[in-house]
């Protein structure tokens, strides 16, 4: 339901009012956008925020701080007049950037509120050059970014770590789970539940003290990455990833030299 031009003037003007009040010479009609979901092979998005001139002089825009080269404003360089409107034009370039993300910018004017920030959101559908390049192991609708979890070396006795990225190219949310965990290793996903176009980060731990059969050399544990759709249907169901993780194990001084 649209609401009346003339209850529009009158909230725009009581809002006027409140900011006056409040000392602040501008009134912001938005300060938050939402692109929703963007495809990144269709470039950069726009949108508009209004900023109301509430006093009775002129007011001017001294600077704009975008949080992140990826965005741009155009915005009017003359000074705001009472009474009038300036639109600020925020423009998102998602080109290499899948997931969701969180843009701010920082406006400064000559009167208060002398800082003020506008947010930017959504999440980017990656192009195929993207996921090919940041994620090239295909495990059905989830891609990774390594087959491999390579922790370098590790003493014996201690324990190490290592990160790979995931991201889901499906439309539905991915639940994630490991499966087949040889003894000693430990995974965690952030999220579990991963939404269409967003990513994860999946750690995968190892604690070599659980391998008393090796004093040292290369270890290869081979463990299964589960992704499970919350609505599958014939042509989406569940598919599993082989990640292997790779450590050099090696003897403490402590053990080297324990005859002395």
């Amino acid at each position: 339901m649209s609401i009346p031009r003339s209850l529009f003037f009158l909230l725009l003007f009581l809002a006027a009012l409140a900011a006056t009040a409040a000392g602040d010479a501008a009134t912001w009609l938005e300060r938050e956008h939402d692109f929703g979901m963007i495809d990144e092979a269709n470039g950069k998005v726009a949108c508009t925020m209004r900023l109301v001139n509430t006093t009775d002089s002129m007011l001017s825009i001294i600077e704009v701080r975008p949080s992140c080269g990826c965005t741009a404003v155009r915005y009017p360089r003359q000074p705001i007049a009472p009474a009038d409107t300036a639109a600020l034009i925020l423009v998102f370039n998602p080109h290499g950037r899948p997931g969701t993300f969180a843009k701010s910018v920082v406006v400064r004017l000559s009167q208060p509120p002398m800082r003020s920030s506008l947010i930017v959101r959504g999440t980017v559908r990656a192009a195929e050059g993207t996921l090919a390049g940041r994620y090239p192991a295909l495990a059905g609708p989830l891609r990774l970014s390594n087959s491999l979890a390579p922790m370098g070396e590790v003493q014996k006795g201690r324990t190490a770590s290592a990160i790979i990225s995931g991201y889901n190219t499906s439309t539905d949310t991915l639940s994630l789970s490991a499966d087949s965990l040889p003894a000693g290793i430990a995974v965690q996903f952030a999220p579990q539940l991963l939404p269409p176009g967003e990513e994860c980060h999946i750690v995968l731990s190892l604690d070599s003290s659980k391998h008393y059969g090796l004093q040292q050399g290369v270890l290869e544990l081979p463990i299964a990455v589960v992704a499970t759709p919350l609505h599958p249907t014939p042509l989406s169901t569940m598919c599993r990833a082989r990640v292997t993780v790779v450590a050099n194990i090696r003897n403490s001084l402590s053990s080297t030299f324990s005859a002395f």
